[in-house]
């Protein structure tokens, strides 16, 4: 018997959610980190976890460092299968990431509600023009990823002053999709998001080097007043992105406002690194129970830090270096469970609250290259009593 049999009875072997898993993976994610992958794929309503380990039982897959990988010869499979599912029309087929098909499909306007996921690498394809046409059939469209082959990190830092590649978009497009779960976009060139896009169902959304100014405009919650098709059900509250959970803006060099977070009230990760016109954080964001991580580095213009009205227990990390942050709140306190604490690079700071020696979670503060630093001295000293040898400071003093 030849092996891609062999391998075939091993995919038949599976249930319907466990083929749709490996069909994900072998199209979009393999090598990509599992719990990333694991957030995306349970927001499609998939049982993830259990799907990867029972996946891995069956040797359909392997975790290696904490990555997905497959034989090539089983990710050929999957694409194989995908192909069958209409072989002369890409349009009819659950999955498009091969450049030329994508390319096909939205010049062509040929997309149907079959297509649930659409990767295209802008670095391997043809300039394509987007169109609300093109997507308005893809009414189960739950996986988007438009991205450039390149180190979004590397490239700002090396090539500050010129334009990122953006796609041209219409003002008036629009995702017809309420299934989306995944939109990512490097080079977004919209100022905000359309003021009907559905993000109700959206798990992490990814703009970075996008030309956005404000996330969302008041439009968005004009949806508010709307029903939901199920059960007539009102949406309840403003918290149209409920299920958001990732939220990546990084290098918008165009981003000047973060509405309030009312209506993300699940995010677990904001990074807006890199947003030089960003000059404030909402002052509600004590709200964010589930945040984990806030990435604020290199937002120059960012002067101040909220108050923290309420206890986070669940943010273990913050990056406020390269910021012009000249002093945090005594509220600080409040972050129960931070853990890593970065205010390096912040030439404007002035002073550290003694509140800071109250963070008994804390385990690494890095505040070297802060030249206004005056009254460091007496918290590194209270710091190091209390919490010698488990924090790691790493201090420069400023040098005249």
């Amino acid at each position: 018997m030849e092996i891609e049999s062999v391998l075939k009875i091993s995919f038949d072997g599976l249930d319907d959610m466990e083929k749709d898993i490996f069909l994900d993976i072998a199209c979009f994610f393999k090598g990509k980190d599992k719990d990333f992958v694991s957030r995306i794929l349970g927001g499609c309503n998939f049982y993830a976890e259990s799907g990867i380990r029972i996946l891995v039982d069956k040797c359909l897959l392997i975790v290696s460092n904490n990555k997905l990988d497959m034989h090539d010869l089983l990710q050929y499979m999957g694409w194989e299968i995908v192909r069958e599912q209409c072989l002369k029309e890409p349009g009819e087929r659950s999955k498009l990431w091969e450049g030329e098909d994508v390319s096909h499909v939205l010049t062509r306007n040929t997309g149907t509600k079959a297509i649930e996921g659409i990767i295209l690498d802008m670095s391997t394809s043809k300039q394509i023009r987007f169109t609300t046409r093109a997507f308005k059939q893809m009414r189960r469209l739950r996986l988007l990823e438009v991205r450039h082959d390149v180190e979004y990190d590397s490239m700002m830092k090396y090539c500050k002053d010129k334009c990122i590649p953006r796609e041209h978009l219409p003002r008036d497009f629009t995702f017809p999709s309420h299934d989306l779960r995944y939109l990512h976009w490097d080079g977004y060139p919209l100022k905000c998001l359309p003021s009907n896009f559905h993000g109700e169902n959206l798990v992490e959304l990814s703009l970075q080097s996008s030309g956005i100014e404000v996330l969302w405009d008041k439009k968005v919650f004009q949806k508010l007043k709307t029903f939901l098709r199920e059960g007539r059900k009102a949406l309840c509250d403003n918290k149209v992105f409920k299920k958001l959970k990732v939220l990546n803006v990084s290098y918008s060099q165009h981003l000047i406002k973060i509405p309030d977070f009312s209506s993300v009230p699940n995010l677990e990760i904001l990074i807006v690194k890199g947003c030089k016109k960003l000059r404030n954080l909402p002052g509600d964001i004590y709200i964010l129970k589930h945040l984990k991580t806030l990435c604020c580095t290199g937002c120059s213009k960012l002067e101040s830090f909220p108050e923290i009205m309420d206890v986070m227990e669940n943010l273990r990390e913050l990056y406020l270096d390269g910021t012009g942050i000249k002093n945090l709140p005594s509220s600080i306190v409040h972050l129960k469970g931070i853990e890593y604490l970065d205010l390096a690079h912040c030439e404007d700071l002035e002073s550290l609250p003694e509140s800071i020696c109250n963070l008994r979670s804390l385990q690494t503060l890095l505040v070297h290259n802060c030249p206004k630093l005056d009254k460091f001295p007496n918290v590194l000293s209270s710091v190091y009593r209390r919490f010698r040898p488990k924090v790691r400071c790493t201090i420069e003093r400023h040098r005249t």
